[in-house]
C-alpha cells in the first residue's frame, strides 16, 4: 500500500526551533 509522506517539512512548528530543522527538514 502506498505510505503518506510524514510531509515535505514541518515548518508549522515552533518558530524558535524554526532554524534547527530549517537545514534538517528530517531532524524531528
Amino acid at each position: 500500500a502506498r505510505e503518506p509522506r510524514p510531509a515535505p517539512a514541518p515548518i508549522r512548528r515552533r518558530s524558535s526551533n524554526y532554524r534547527a530543522y530549517a537545514t534538517e527538514p528530517h531532524a524531528k
